[in-house]
């Protein structure tokens, strides 16, 4: 090569390094930090590049020019809101922009009319409360002197959207019968509805809604919903999951949350009917295990989780559906009959190592354990398929009742302390069984089953020394599943050999519940 051509190929090169370098600073050059007060002045960490909200709801300062918020910008929020913050764009696929509380930041009025944090029509966005953001109305409710729907965080038409580690709370304070003005369902925690992409919601506590995740599935197949370690209580719905996505796939991912307590939103006009989940739509492949459900559920209820399907061409026929529960608990509170069993699901489903334990003590007929595909008209027209292993069912007046039901596997399962009542103890196809015997001949199903007089459980549904539901199960290591190869509190199952019927492993655990704790910490880097 001559010197000439040894020159031009170095200048090209430069050339092309220099424009390279360019592309990257263009593509990087959107503001790393910016920060947010109240009204705009120094406060905490927040002292450089601060600005208001009304800078923050303005179109003009989002994009991608060194000033402006985009991918990958943090926003710092420092002090305590009374105004709302409106995202006017977007981060980007595993560049997100990021609305982070420093310490002591909150959203807080007596009581906001609206919506504190909106995201509508955006992508690519996290809330993160990092170690305390708090969102609430602190005098919003029956007896607080205002009576005005809230939402905490909204999501419209939005993909990709991430909320964790807030406290949401107190945004309306039901505690009186008489209370009935509000329609319920339009103040929530979060709301979305036609989201895309994945929509993450996790590690938050939320109480005092009714509403508390509102999740509309419409017009957008292949969406993700994970939601994981939350602690939900005194509200009237934990998860209301809607749409019209009969005919388009969804994943639902529900795991490690507690719902508990709804009895503070019963009236008596029975304004609000209480579910922990609530779920009518169709087709998707849905996941829930390490969930607890406890607590009262008032008189106003319908079901911890209650599935339903609405009727309407291909709509019901739920054929591309299935859902999987395992490791969960349901624990119902005594004196409290719930409406349509601890759970009432209408779809193809399967469940393994569940504990389901039934109040012995309030003497109603309404201690159910599962109905399945249980209903009038189009709710039971469609066969269902139902597998139903290794689960745990006590002190049910009846353990569970299907109707038009196909039994994919029923066995290895655990009855006990059956109450008296009005009811038979199982019911499959219409035919009504009062003891374990009957129950086998007419399904021909469960030759490895028991049933005991005692459940050896505790107030938590884990089996005492002794219980019957020790090593009554048998190994499903063979799913594949692995999360399922532990047990509600993560303790590692035998990889051979009998497992334990129900959600916990043994008589002793490592932790004292699957529930999230009360005092998020995060750290941000």
């Amino acid at each position: 090569m001559s010197l000439n051509e040894i020159k031009r190929a170095f200048l090209v090169g430069l050339t092309v390094l220099v424009l390279s370098g360019l592309a990257a600073m263009g593509a990087s050059a959107q503001a790393s930090n910016i920060y947010i007060t109240p009204d705009g002045g120094g406060s905490g960490v927040c002292t450089n590049n601060v600005h208001n909200p009304s800078w923050f709801n303005n179109s003009g300062n989002w994009g991608s020019s060194g000033s402006q918020i985009g991918a990958g910008t943090i926003v710092h929020l420092c002090g305590t809101f009374g105004t709302n913050l409106t995202a006017q764009g977007s981060g980007q696929v595993n560049n997100p922009v990021t609305i982070l509380f420093e310490s002591g930041a909150k959203f807080s009025a007596a009581a906001f009319v609206g919506t504190y944090i909106v995201l509508d029509s955006q992508s690519n966005i996290v809330v993160d409360g990092g170690s305390g953001g708090i969102i609430e109305n602190t005098a919003n409710g029956s007896h607080l002197g205002n009576k005005v729907y809230t939402d905490a965080v909204r999501a419209i038409s939005s993909s990709n959207i991430e909320v964790k580690n807030l406290h949401i709370q107190n945004l309306y304070v039901h505690n009186d019968v008489a209370d009935d003005a509000l329609d319920g369902s339009t103040f929530n925690c979060f709301l979305s509805t036609h989201p895309g992409g994945t929509i993450s919601i996790h590690d938050n506590v939320m109480h005092d809604v009714n509403w508390c995740l509102k999740i509309g599935l419409f017009s957008n197949p292949g969406t993700t919903v994970n939601i994981y370690n939350n602690d939900i209580y005194n509200m009237d719905h934990g998860l209301a999951l809607f749409g019209d996505t009969f005919d388009q796939a969804y994943t639902l991912n529900f795991h490690d949350n507690w719902i508990h307590d709804f009895a503070n939103w019963d009236t008596t006009s029975n304004s609000y009917h209480h579910d922990g989940i609530h779920m009518y739509t169709g087709d998707g492949t849905r996941t829930f295990y390490n969930n607890k459900f406890s607590g009262s559920m008032g008189h106003n209820n319908t079901s911890y989780v209650f599935e339903e399907i609405v009727q309407g061409g291909t709509k019901g026929s739920n054929a591309g559906s299935s859902q999987v529960w395992y490791n969960n608990v349901w624990i119902q509170a005594p004196n409290n009959n719930i409406s349509n069993a601890l759970a009432f699901i209408t779809g193809n489903a399967v469940f393994y190592n569940n504990t389901f334990v039934c109040s012995d003590s309030n003497g109603g007929d309404n201690q159910e354990g599962l109905r399945y595909n249980f209903g009038t008209g189009y709710y039971n027209s469609v066969p269902r398929h139902l597998t139903f292993e290794n689960n745990v069912m006590s002190g049910c007046v009846t353990f569970l009742e299907g109707v038009n039901t196909i039994l994919d596997g029923f066995d290895f399962n655990v009855y006990s302390a059956a109450t008296a009542g009005g009811q038979h103890k199982w019911s499959f196809n219409n035919t009504p069984s009062d003891n374990l015997a009957a129950w086998q001949s007419s399904t021909g199903n469960e030759a490895r089953s028991l049933y005991t007089n005692s459940s050896g459980l505790d107030g938590t549904g884990m089996p005492q020394p002794g219980s019957s539901a020790l090593r009554a199960g048998t190994s499903l290591v063979n799913l594949g599943v692995t999360a399922l190869n532990k047990d509600i509190h993560g303790l590692l199952r035998p990889t051979s050999g009998a497992w334990t019927a129900g959600a916990f492993e043994s008589s002793s655990s490592v932790a004292a519940a699957p529930n999230p704790p009360s005092g998020l910490k995060a750290t941000v880097n």
